[in-house]
């Protein structure tokens, strides 16, 4: 009877440790099958979470299909940058740039204020969303391998490029796809192409949220560099 509970005990064993080697297996299975699907899909998944943003804070369905329709296989290809030092030029920086990085210091930075002095949040982030999409237009990816190799130029300015700056050019491409701006959006829009220092009309009468988005820009490049290690 001694000899028969162990046989039975020793079955019983075995077949948990059988069970537990399938749960085993399948959750390794599992897990690697889920790693694979994130990482095929993390590009794709910036740019729906984009586009799903860009409708969050306002913008029009249809608007948002015009972009789409018009510079959405440009802008989701554009670089944020068009030099490698700070780890920003590659093939959809633009976009993730814009959603992980300057969204987000835009966002926390409002938070810090006082608020009486905060601003919208859906203004903030359709500007930090919208402000460098000119980028997919202006540059290119570099065909020069001496600039590449010794001055890090992965992308180039295209030839022709209208004589504005970044911000009012990347204004000029949303408004034909419909998209709205108020007054104080666009002074934010273009505050990346005005001087801080010389401008005085920028330095001292600035909306705040124009202040906000400037402020995160300069966090963007900042932070990118400390990371590089170009700077302390």
């Amino acid at each position: 009877k001694v000899e028969n509970s162990i046989n039975i005990v020793k079955k019983c064993l075995e077949v948990c440790l059988f069970q537990c080697f399938i749960v085993y297996l399948h959750r390794i299975y599992s897990s690697i099958n889920f790693s694979l699907e994130m990482e095929n899909n993390t590009e794709n998944q910036w740019v729906d979470t984009y586009y799903r943003k860009l409708g969050k804070c306002g913008i029009s369905e249809e608007a948002i299909n015009a972009l789409v329709e018009k510079y959405g296989d440009v802008i989701n290809k554009a670089s944020f940058s068009t030099k490698t030092d700070c780890g920003l030029a590659y093939d959809g920086s633009l976009i993730e740039t814009a959603l992980t990085k300057l969204t987000v210091y835009a966002v926390k930075l409002n938070n810090i204020y006082p608020e009486e002095l905060r601003v919208d949040v859906n203004s903030i982030v359709k500007v930090c969303l919208l402000q460098h999409i000119s980028k997919a237009v202006r540059t290119e990816k570099s065909t020069n391998e001496w600039r590449i190799k010794n001055l890090g130029e992965a992308y180039t300015y295209v030839k022709k490029t209208p004589a504005i700056g970044t911000g009012l050019h990347s204004i000029a491409m949303a408004t034909e796809c419909g998209i709205v701006f108020t007054p104080i959006e666009i002074e934010a829009m273009t505050s990346i192409d005005r001087d801080s220092n010389d401008d005085m009309q920028f330095k001292y009468h600035s909306d705040m949220l124009s202040s906000i988005v400037y402020q995160a820009n300069q966090m963007v490049y900042v932070t990118a560099q400390k990371e590089a290690g170009l700077i302390d």
